[in-house]
């Protein structure tokens, strides 16, 4: 399906995939060089993995990386399906992502169609077991799924790139305008001495093309120089990022996008300088020039435009700023301070013993909870902000089974053990309680709702004392009692709507997971407590892996990198384009003024003060400023709708956002002026009448 490529022995084949065949792994090529020293000899080997003894088969390509759609980007063993400790006939198993590739001639449309009449055949002969819409096969392209959402993310960068290259462009051009108006005489003699306006113009545009190179040669440096930190801030969504590399392609890129801004904004410049006739820089005397009205008015519409962008895209850092702000302030319905968690999967020793798996995990738990300085254990196979936690079909006693859609309503539901709300700070209310060690010892027919599930099912009504039952294969699942109700907590991120969700004692029949996390509370720090609670959990099992110790304060912090990352890149975007544009401005403002020294002597020579000499200069930047602002403005609110999905509890089209953002803006363009205004009043008129 893949076209995978084996750098040694081979990949499995069928018989390898059938149950009670000999286990056996297939290596990727970081781990064969990283673990085995790139030995060949591996092949064959048999290896430890987790209890089991397999045998390597081969050993992959290092060009083979599995698309994030199918499974980690980095993946170190692969083992047959059948090798898992899990049952693979019940109808609720969802764990598995199916890829195909589709026979020739067949389209996605006639794919989809096919399945959908498959999977309607399933939920009329499964009704409890294919209950609701998110777990309906349906079938995407590969490369969609893989690139999701980054796909949004990527695309409002490579705009904000866009628009800054725009405006940096539109900046060296009024620059060089600018400096054109500098370079009169020069080109006044060359022309004089025989230069033909077509050679004036091949210099300047030669020029132009050069600083363009230059530059571009300078950028492609300092992104291979900052391409390390860019990856290193991965916020773990944007698919293939650890495969980016300078490579052909974008160097070839950047020297087009190069050659194509210094032709197009070189040509202005040059073909403005070529076209002025020797009569005219006679007339002008070889001194500086204006270029005349229409050339002064193309100059002002540069600084416009430059200001447009500017504003367009501190708008987009604006809005998202204001989101993020909102995001990392929603309550995630628990303390995460001083929580730390720790999660282990048993290995197939423990495979079809509820009860061996339960004394390990409880035994574990009261280990760790002996470590010092810990407050409180308690034991989940879901964990907020991570993975886990399940979901099944809901018969609410009294109820129809399969519900007025003809199926069985869908819940999610969590394995946890005794303390679970305690440790996690957590108040259990509606008159209600906790799941205690009671509980897990009886192993209890017992459920606590969250508020959500009870606004669903019990609106109007007290939940404690209600019966249901969750179904994950057939129907004779026990009843439960509903003995409490807890305030909603975050379990996916904080931007997610809180769900319904029930929570279940992990001893509850026919429960008790493979993985658990151990959740601990204490006022160590998780770095300071890894040691000791791995050494705890060995001393139950001393062969148990343990996958990872995290504190649940950095697991949140992970859940908002996405919105993090991409907020500072236009953040960062949008502060270089404010300096950018006030630093064209500044110029443009500098230039006129010393252009305009000799009216300006003669106004305050004629009774004008000082103070309304200056507030010309920074008038004219204001106007600017404002001109570049109101379109910008316009083109950021025709774009709110492609942010619009990036944003959290802030519309598109936020006024304040809008308000703010124009005042900076405004601020800025005054700012720029107060020099050149400064400069302007300070004019003499005697030394303008000398220097005449």
């Amino acid at each position: 399906v893949f076209g995978i490529e084996m750098q040694l022995g081979r990949w499995f084949s069928p018989g390898d995939d059938q149950p009670g065949a000999a286990p056996t792994v297939v290596l990727s090529h970081d781990v064969w060089r990283d673990q085995w020293g790139a030995d060949p000899a591996v092949v064959g080997r048999t290896i430890r993995l987790g209890e089991a003894q397999v045998t390597v088969l081969g050993v992959l390509s290092p060009d083979f990386v599995p698309p994030e759609a199918v499974g980690l980007s980095r993946v170190g063993m692969w083992i047959p399906l059948t090798q898992i400790a899990q049952d693979l006939t019940t109808h609720n198993n969802r764990f598995v992502r199916v890829v195909a590739r589709l026979r020739d001639g067949t389209g996605v449309e006639a794919a989809r169609a096919e399945l959908e009449t498959v999977t309607a055949s399933l939920i009329q002969g499964y009704p409890l077991e294919h209950y609701d819409e998110p777990f309906r096969a349906r079938i995407e392209g590969l490369s969609g799924v893989t690139v999701a959402e980054s796909g949004g993310t990527l695309v409002i960068l490579l705009g904000a790139v866009g628009f800054l290259l725009l405006l940096v462009c539109a900046n060296v051009a009024n620059l060089q305008l600018l400096r054109g108006n500098e370079r009169v005489q020069e080109l006044t003699v060359r022309s004089a001495l025989g230069a033909s306006s077509s050679r004036l113009f091949r210099q300047l545009l030669t020029e132009s093309l050069l600083l363009a190179g230059f530059g571009g040669a300078l950028g492609v440096l300092l992104a291979h120089g900052g391409l390390s930190l860019f990856v290193a801030l991965n916020p773990g969504d944007l698919p293939r990022l650890i495969e980016l590399d300078v490579d052909g392609p974008v160097l070839g890129f950047s020297a087009v996008v190069a050659c194509l801004t210094g032709l197009v904004f070189g040509l202005i410049p040059a073909l403005r300088a070529s076209g002025m006739g020797d009569a005219a820089r006679l007339r002008e005397g070889g001194g500086k020039s204006t270029g005349g009205p229409a050339g002064s008015r193309f100059q002002q519409s540069l600084l416009v435009l430059q200001a447009g962008l500017a504003m367009v895209l501190l708008v987009g850092a604006g809005l998202l700023m204001n989101s993020f702000v909102r995001l990392v302030n929603v309550d995630p319905g628990f303390d995460p301070d001083g929580l730390t968690a720790v999660h282990v999967r048993l290995g197939q020793g423990y495979t079809g013993d509820r009860d061996a798996s339960v004394q390990a995990f409880q035994g574990m738990a009261d280990r760790v909870s002996a470590v010092p300085g810990v407050a409180s254990v308690a034991l989940a196979n879901g964990l907020p902000f991570g993975s886990g936690g399940a979901a099944g079909s809901l018969v609410v006693e009294g109820s129809d089974p399969t519900g007025s859609s003809g199926r069985a309503p869908f819940v999610h539901w969590q394995l946890v053990g005794a303390d679970y709300f305690r440790t996690l700070g957590v108040p259990v209310g509606s008159g209600g309680r906790g799941i205690n060690a009671g509980d897990i010892a009886d192993r209890r027919d017992v459920v606590v709702a969250n508020q959500a599930f009870v606004d669903e099912h019990f609106a109007g009504e007290s939940a404690v004392g209600k019966r249901l039952k969750v179904i994950r294969t057939g129907d004779d699942a026990p009843w439960m009692e509903v003995i409490g109700v807890v305030p909603n907590m975050r379990q996916r991120s904080l931007r997610e709507p809180v769900r319904p969700e029930l929570f279940v004692p992990f001893t509850h029949p026919p429960f008790v997971f493979p993985n658990m996390h151990v959740v601990v509370n204490s006022d160590r720090s998780s770095s300071e407590l890894a040691p000791e609670l791995r050494a705890a959990i060995w001393d139950v099992d001393q062969g148990q892996p343990v996958d990872w110790v995290s504190g649940l304060e950095d697991r949140i912090a992970g859940s908002v990198a996405g919105p993090q990352f991409y907020t500072a890149q236009l953040v960062l975007f949008a502060s270089v384009a404010l300096t950018i544009a006030a630093v064209g401005l500044y110029g443009s403002l500098a230039y006129s003024v010393s252009l305009r020294r000799r009216e300006y002597g003669i106004r305050m020579a004629l009774g004008a003060s000082i103070r309304d000499v200056s507030r010309t200069v920074v008038g004219q930047g204001v106007l600017v400023v404002v001109l570049g602002g109101l379109g910008g403005g316009l083109v950021a609110f025709a774009l709110s709708d492609v942010l619009s999905a990036f944003l959290f509890g802030v519309g598109g089209a936020d006024v304040t956002t809008y308000v703010i953002v124009g005042l900076v803006l405004v601020s800025v363009g005054a700012l720029a002026g107060f020099i050149p205004a400064r400069n302007a009043g300070r004019v003499s008129i005697v030394e303008v009448l000398k220097a005449d």
